[in-house]
């Protein structure tokens, strides 16, 4: 009983510290789109102050400087380099307690919100508003050594016909032996393919999304390779300049 109590006024600060953001004009839908803001943020690791109203309008007003160093302040996020935020581990609980499915969040989060991950994160916005979009996941292969980290794993959910889509990211700008490490991404997906850890990793994650258990046979993903370069990897794999809808 003690745990719960302490659990609920847990909530009750957090209710209480986004409400004081927006002092008189906090409502209701203000402050659940604080808590989607949250989430979002932590989905996407790391976001600069400039990024938030480019995951939705109605974070412009939520992402004030004044609003995110209260936020910093109150310890519900984190400012891990200047004008750089990912929503701390202990707002997670309240996340799970207002609904969000907190377990296909990045974990361990340890980055400082570099420059390569904030480029990154412009990306992935764009990915957030494809149609279907239903999450980012951020799995590894490798039991002993990680041999595959892909930069995210997109899942579209077509909830009509009860279908979705499982599409690996790999975010890319040219750098030396560039063509060489691209083609050894190629050979590592390739792999991937034929490999028992996708699909028990995949399992995992689908218990986690609450889907039934997938068939193996069924199973499989594509590649976006996203940056300016072009090469031909052939059927699965897809090179984009930038993200459009599709």
């Amino acid at each position: 009983m003690d745990t719960l109590l302490k659990y609920a006024d847990f909530i009750k600060e957090a209710e209480e510290d986004i409400a004081s953001i927006q002092q008189q004009s906090a409502t209701n839908k203000t402050i659940k789109a604080t808590y989607q803001m949250l989430y979002d943020t932590r989905m996407l690791k790391y976001v600069s102050k400039d990024q938030f109203k480019k995951i939705r309008s109605t974070y412009n007003r939520l992402s004030t400087l004044k609003s995110l160093n209260h936020l910093c302040k109150k310890g519900w996020l984190e400012e891990r380099s200047e004008g750089v935020y990912t929503t701390a581990d202990k707002t997670l609980p309240v996340l799970k307690a207002k609904g969000f499915n907190i377990d296909i969040l990045p974990k361990n989060l340890s980055g400082k919100g570099m420059l390569n991950e904030i480029q990154n994160t412009e990306v992935l916005i764009q990915i957030m508003k494809l149609k279907h979009f239903k999450a980012l996941l951020y799995p590894s292969f490798g039991t002993e050594k990680v041999w595959l980290r892909p930069d995210a794993l997109l899942l579209r959910l077509d909830e009509e016909n009860k279908r979705y889509k499982l599409t690996f990211l790999e975010i890319e700008a040219k750098k030396p032996d560039w063509e060489h490490y691209i083609d050894r991404k190629r050979e590592k997906y390739l792999r991937l393919a034929h490999d028992k850890e996708f699909y028990t990793t995949w399992l995992t994650l689908a218990k986690k999304l609450g889907f039934p258990q997938p068939d193996i046979s069924t199973i499989k993903f594509s590649v976006y390779i996203i940056g300016n370069i072009q090469k031909d990897f052939g059927s699965g794999f897809k090179f984009l300049k930038e993200v459009s809808n599709e």
